[in-house]
């Protein structure tokens, strides 16, 4: 693959690196917002990934010296099936490999997400201590070695890890050398190595996170473990990497908010009163942008949208809450009148169970069958292609009276609201 953009120099030629595109692009697959950011500042664009990997990890800041992280003062741990999960977020093997085998994921981020569950399940079986990353063209290659498992931040695992980014058509001797006495240390007979065949792009990410999480560490661990593990002189950095989370609207929203206005696009903390999406940093900069805010924030679609006859779902809800149930399930008044509000659409996974629609305060809450409700199955449709992960959507909704809900299947939110 030729190298685009800035280029690094990694083992004596130069590894691609992440092209402003690319940037962009894995930044909104973490959700994180980036329509108001300047084209041309790659340097700010990396800096707000390195933020939102770190926030993603639940990381500290590290913008204070207290903040630097230093493992050889953190509790060890053994591989256990907490250790296990933590990285698997509740998936089981036979789906992850599913996953990375089939290729079908066009997402960086998450085919990330999938490499460090099955990274995580190989080390827990005693099958790796040392993971070679490459691409299927075998272009470029990311090589870690695990050297501990420690108690990280907020008791999740933590990987201490030496590893070396390089053109794998090209290593030079002093690395290949180094490697091989990693690989095969005097009197044993080799480390359990895992080969991962990873896409350019994600390849890219990961080197991304090796290299902000390296940023993440104390200079006197840095100096300890480069002596310590004997890879002082050698291309080898030290780093660490942890279970990453699932991007969602309230992890990043803090990442993300710039004022809407886009003659100003400062840090904005505010938000719109009527709509709760769009943010500010001022009243004049609200002010300026009223008009044209309008457009969206008095959104009421003429296109199309879903229409379905409710029944209440309070019933339900205090089931699962093992309340006192009502006794009756009509249903409930509308308390958004006929005005349009903002809603949320969960999809289940089995299109049999019921779906989740409610607001942001749960003042309106409904669960819906697609046995009952036809019109949902094009609400679905719109979920699972615009949706994140095609499983929920922030959409406009009305309720025409108390037992009818229209969910306007155009002029979705630009920006996903904080809930």
């Amino acid at each position: 693959m030729p190298a685009r953009g800035k280029q690094s120099k990694t083992a004596g030629r130069t590894w691609p690196e992440l092209t402003e595109r690319d940037l962009r692009k894995v930044l909104k697959e973490m959700r994180v917002h980036v329509e108001d950011m300047k084209k041309g500042d790659e340097d700010a664009l990396r800096e707000l990934l390195s933020r939102s990997l770190g926030k993603l990890q639940g990381l500290p800041s590290a913008a204070r010296s207290e903040d630097l992280l230093d493992p050889f003062s953190m509790d060890g741990c053994e591989p256990d099936e907490e250790f296990r999960m933590a990285f698997c977020h509740n998936r089981t093997l036979q789906e992850i490999a599913s996953v990375q085998a089939g290729g079908s994921l066009n997402n960086a981020y998450l085919q990330y997400r999938e490499t460090l569950a099955l990274l995580a399940l190989h080390h827990h079986e005693g099958m790796c201590s040392v993971a070679l990353m490459q691409d299927k063209e075998q272009t470029i290659a990311i090589m870690m070695l695990l050297k501990g498992l420690k108690r990280g931040p907020g008791g999740s695992p933590l990987f201490e890890v030496q590893f070396l980014c390089s053109l794998k058509s090209n290593l030079p001797k002093e690395v290949l050398a180094a490697v091989q006495k990693a690989l095969f240390p005097e009197g044993s007979e080799g480390t359990p190595t895992q080969t991962f065949t990873v896409k350019v792009l994600e390849a890219q990410l990961i080197k991304e996170v090796l290299l902000s999480n390296a940023a993440r560490l104390s200079p006197e661990y840095k100096q300890d473990s480069k002596q310590e593990w004997g890879i002082e002189g050698t291309p080898f950095d030290v780093s660490f990497l942890m279970p990453a989370g699932l991007p969602d609207a309230d992890q990043t929203e803090s990442l993300d908010a710039r004022c809407a206005n886009k003659k100003c696009g400062k840090p904005a903390s505010n938000c719109c009163g009527r709509c709760k999406v769009v943010r500010y940093c001022s009243t004049e900069c609200q002010t300026a942008h009223r008009t044209t805010h309008a457009l969206t924030c008095n959104y009421v679609a003429t296109g199309p949208s879903a229409h379905m006859t409710m029944k209440d779902s309070i019933a339900h809800v205090e089931r699962q809450l093992n309340a006192p149930q009502t006794d009756d399930g009509a249903p409930s008044a509308s308390v958004h009148a006929q005005k349009k509000f903002l809603v949320k659409v969960q999809i289940s996974p089995d299109m049999r169970n019921p779906h989740l629609i409610y607001d942001q305060r749960r003042s309106f809450q409904v669960f819906v069958t697609q046995q009952e409700q036809p019109a949902f199955t094009e609400l679905a449709r719109v979920v699972r292609q615009k949706g994140v992960q095609g499983l929920k959507a922030y959409m406009w909704a009305r309720r025409d009276s108390d037992s009818s809900l229209r969910v306007f299947l155009e002029g979705m939110p630009a920006r996903l609201p904080p809930w």
